[in-house]
């Protein structure tokens, strides 16, 4: 909601959220299945005027009129699900409002919990679960593999065409401008609903784009399309076109396309990405090959450097850039299942870019012979600010990699795309068993196998996408197919490894509680008197943000304390706090004795001697210093706007990159928190430092 309220609908008048499973959507697959996730959501986004809302997980195209609440509204998003990308899964054909179509309620449950999806109160379908016909929210949609292109035009008019497979590369399957009315549908100053606290939004990740304006018209030659102020229009099915490929097969093994080619720790699977300015961008690539079996030994990511050499001429790579590798396993507590571990992965950000600007590069390690890539490129995005955006953003969703995904690709880059967004569900790796079975419904032919995944297919698609994404930046949204439980209840460990993420203590989790206690003894009034603004810890896998703090009450003058411990090591997150109950309704409360200083040497942690949680060693409670708290992973960014004020923003990796997990700035009072220390410095010291 802070994300919706931020926006200058001047600047920025366009609003497009995307997630993976669609509130609108006719076809019997997943029919209704976030009904729970559109009754907490959809006012939220109606009062604030969003614009578009793109979904996938249902394997076809379907374009809905301007709707509200299943009712048509000139003022409504219209919903557009785009899950026709080209998976094994194959296509969805049947629609719920056909006879013998219509599933039962109980078979709805949303993912995020229980059940929202009951029969219609009012409208056609008053007292039914489906309508009968194609609802009159349902514009437009067709069972054929495809992409789309939106075009925004100005500030009030965008063009989103919808491109079938078996078309020719510039004919249109669907085509329509989206036109926006302000002065009709004007957007609130002001917040007017507020999430239900308790909801759990789990793998459905809610992207918000903010689209700013720029100077151009629509092309008096396009007359002839429709906009949405014509609508609502006559539903409209288009049959299947049985001439289509809907027995979806992924390439093998030995396609060259998806096989390893590079020898030694040469990069491969190389890819640009976006980052939180218009001015740097991430390189990723991967070098070395990965592993898998019971006997797997992790390659070590330090033995190869991660090194970015670039420049606006092929001839002439001037500038370097340094970054970070990592590898990630994928492993599993159960007898005959193999585990794997990944090569090493490179994320190096590049800075200081000029905006709309071809840059060339390579990248790898220039310390090893032959160890770099040949010479790529990509053009940076326009300048932040007025009149400036990605003139084309391709939108496709569950890709996976048959042969269906090729001929999406192949037409997708026919219409030379500025930046490609894949909404959810990337290579469908969990369709296989780890010996490289697979089978389009997992459960269905393994019932009695866990749940695991064939980790290489991740490298299958590295290697397909390269020519693409290698100068054509791309930004995922995960889907429930990336999830991928493994050991220790961790998830998306290929997701968010293989793809980079936008960059820039008091710590209430029960790992770690109070295990520095001495070290805060110690130190906590030296800084509070020297007027220490923030002070960033890690450690505690997890994200926690205090108010202004001091000796565990709060204070005006004492620090911010930021626990960033959430950047996603192998480690597993840390979920449980120590002022809550368990799942058995015991105390999660250590023992103090289970909190030695293990850096100090030591036991400082007593039973609070104040204050709420006094004669206790916790609180039963989230504290009042603790301001904010997520066992998400993330990251921070710290932006000094002056001499009062600092930005700091945290972002969680499931989120859009420019979407705030947690935002506030931090303000400096010089005048009412003036720093005299009063601790000096023992002269034995002084002589001990100058030794």
């Amino acid at each position: 909601m802070r994300d919706l309220a931020s926006v200058d609908r001047e600047v920025t008048p366009w609003l497009v959220a995307t997630w993976h499973a669609p509130w609108y959507s006719t076809y019997k697959a997943h029919y209704r299945e976030v009904e729970c996730m559109r009754v907490a959501m959809e006012e939220l986004l109606y009062q604030y005027g969003v614009d578009l809302v793109f979904s996938g997980h249902v394997h076809a195209y379907e374009r809905s009129n301007r709707v509200y609440n299943y009712t048509l509204d000139p003022c409504g998003p219209v919903y557009i699900t785009i899950g026709d990308g080209g998976n094994r899964e194959k296509m969805a054909i049947n629609h719920a409002d056909e006879p013998g179509n219509c599933p039962e309620p109980s078979s709805t449950s949303d993912d995020i919990g229980g059940f929202c999806g009951f029969n219609f109160t009012s409208g056609p379908a008053a007292g039914k679960f489906c309508w009968d016909r194609q609802p009159e929210y349902s514009a437009y949609r067709e069972t054929s593999f495809g992409h789309g292109i939106l075009e925004v035009k100005n500030e009030t008019h965008a063009l989103w065409t919808w491109h079938r497979n078996q078309d020719l590369y510039n004919e249109p399957g669907d085509r329509i401008y989206i036109v926006r009315q302000p002065d009709r549908c004007p957007c609130p100053s002001e917040p007017q609903n507020l999430l239900p606290y308790s909801m759990q939004m789990d793998w459905f990740v809610v992207t918000l784009l903010a689209l700013p304006l720029i100077l151009s018209y629509v092309n008096g030659g396009d007359n002839d399309i429709p906009t949405t102020l014509e609508g609502p229009f006559d539903p409209v099915t288009i049959p299947l076109d049985t001439s289509s490929r809907g027995n979806a097969v992924d390439l093998p093994d030995n396609d060259y396309r998806v096989q390893r080619r590079v020898q030694g720790f040469n990069p491969e699977q190389i890819s640009v990405s976006l980052s939180s300015n218009h001015d740097s961008v991430w390189i990723s690539w991967i070098t070395g090959d990965y592993q898998i079996g019971d006997n797997i030994k992790p390659l070590n990511p330090k033995k190869v450097h991660s090194v970015v050499r670039y420049g606006r001429s092929p001839f002439r790579l001037n500038h370097e850039e340094d970054g970070d590798s990592l590898i990630y396993s994928q492993l599993y507590p159960y007898k005959d299942i193999q585990n794997y571990t990944s090569g090493i992965i490179h994320h190096v950000r590049l800075t200081d870019l000029k905006p709309e600007t071809i840059y060339y590069y390579r990248c790898g390690d220039p310390s090893r012979r032959r160890n770099m890539s040949e010479v790529h490129y990509f053009k940076t995005m326009p300048a932040s600010g007025h009149h400036s955006y990605p003139a084309k953003i391709a939108i496709v969703g569950d890709l996976g990699l048959t042969y269906n995904t090729t001929s999406t690709i192949d037409h997708m880059m026919s219409n030379d795309p500025d930046l490609i967004l894949l909404i959810g569900d990337v290579t469908y790796a969990e369709l296989y068993l780890t010996n490289n079975t697979g089978s389009d419904c997992f459960q269905c032919s393994f019932p009695d196998s866990p749940r695991v995944s064939y980790q290489p297919r991740w490298g299958y698609f590295g290697r397909y996408m390269e020519p693409v994404i290698s100068k054509v930046p791309m930004m995922v949204i995960e889907g429930n197919h990336d999830i991928e439980p493994q050991a220790e209840n961790q998830t998306f460990a290929a997701y968010s490894s293989r793809f980079a993420f936008p960059s820039k203590e008091s710590n209430t989790y029960k790992a770690h509680y109070r295990e520095a206690e001495c070290m805060r003894v110690a130190m906590e009034e030296l800084l509070y008197e020297y007027g220490v603004n923030i002070v960033f810890n890690g450690h505690v896998h997890a994200y926690e943000r205090s108010n202004r703090v001091f000796n565990y009450t709060y204070d005006p003058c004492g620090p911010v304390h930021i626990t960033i411990g959430d950047g996603g090591n192998r480690e597993d997150r840390a979920i449980e706090h120590a002022d809550e109950l368990n799942d058995e309704g015991v105390s999660n409360c250590p023992e103090p004795l289970s909190t030695p200083d293990k850096f100090m040497g030591g036991y400082c942690a007593f039973n609070f001697t104040s204050g709420p949680a006094k004669g206790k060693f916790c609180w039963d409670k989230q504290p009042d210093y603790s301001a904010y708290r997520d066992s998400n992973f993330g990251h921070g960014i710290l932006e000094v706007k002056n001499e009062t004020h600092a930005l700091w923003t945290w972002h969680r990796n499931q989120d859009l990159y420019n979407e705030a997990g947690d935002q506030i700035y931090i303000v400096r009072q010089p005048d009412r928190c003036p720093s005299e220390p009063q601790v000096k410095i023992n002269p034995s010291d002084e002589l001990r430092d100058e030794a």
